[in-house]
């Protein structure tokens, strides 16, 4: 697997979306439930994450915020206190997000299925997960 500086990720048959957010220079990464200490390591390491993004709870998380803010990208941690990366893409997929969204995680015996799953429920989500361990 290979993981592009946008945090796509580029597999032997990738997944493609019905249709995949346009990324230019305007579109925003949305940093979602990570704690406060990933935080600031994410605002420490902004050279190293696709610009502008911006960082909010769960609960922040709405159609005008992703409208507004021409929203491209959204990562999350796969599970975390507040949610999972399930009910995320619930929410993304009533909200009629249509771009990409990756959940980060140290490691997960089978990527496959957690993948697959959401893939199936939310087809129109470009949903992939980054597994920090093998990069």
């Amino acid at each position: 697997m290979i993981v592009r500086h946008d945090f796509s990720v580029i597999d032997k048959k990738p997944y493609m979306p019905v249709q995949i957010a346009n990324h230019d220079a305007t579109c925003l990464t949305l940093i979602v439930g990570f704690d406060n200490k990933v935080e600031k390591s994410f605002r420490s390491a902004d050279h190293a994450l696709p610009q502008p993004f911006t960082i909010v709870d769960y609960d922040q998380v709405n159609a005008g915020l992703l409208l507004i803010n021409q929203i491209s990208l959204v990562l999350t941690p796969l599970i975390s206190r507040h949610f999972d990366s399930f009910e995320m893409a619930r929410k993304l997929n009533d909200l009629g997000y249509l771009g990409e969204y990756r959940a980060l995680v140290s490691a997960l015996p089978d990527c496959g299925a957690v993948k697959t799953e959401i893939r199936s429920t939310f087809p129109r989500l470009y949903f992939d997960i980054v597994e920090l361990s093998t990069l």
